[in-house]
């Protein structure tokens, strides 16, 4: 019987995370087709900075409600079952609604590096949100 592997659930980093949220990087690979595939867990208000990729990134929601923007258009919201899509180059920030949690796989595709911008600000999330800070 194979060995069973445990792969470890990380704290995102506070660098290019706000809030509470977990990483799991579950597969990558770096020849022919460079694709990672991560599991991120979102507590209650928890998002990434805004950033952009140089591939395709696709979010697949597991659990709960992701709250989601490309630059320059409106905040909106995924469910479990549903996916999102950001093209290349696409500025954009995820993560987890006020009131509950969000889970997705992130698949991102021909990945080389994840260029990281500022922090959406409780200021701007709540204001995103049409709520006073």
């Amino acid at each position: 019987m194979p060995e069973e592997i445990v792969l470890p659930l990380l704290a995102a980093d506070p660098a290019t995370f706000t809030g509470t949220a977990f990483i799991r990087l579950l597969a990558g690979a770096e020849s022919e087709c460079r694709i990672k595939l991560y599991y991120v867990r979102f507590e209650r208000n928890a998002r990434t900075w805004w950033h952009a990729h140089e591939g395709v990134q696709i979010l697949t929601i597991s659990q709960g409600c992701c709250r989601y923007q490309r630059e320059s258009e409106p905040v909106r919201e995924a469910v479990a079952g549903e996916s999102v899509r950001f093209e290349p180059g696409v500025r954009h920030w995820h993560g987890a609604a006020e009131e509950q949690t969000a889970e997705h796989i992130a698949v991102n595709l021909e990945v080389r590096e994840t260029r990281w911008m500022e922090e959406v600000s409780d200021t701007d999330y709540r204001a995103i949100l049409g709520k006073t800070p």
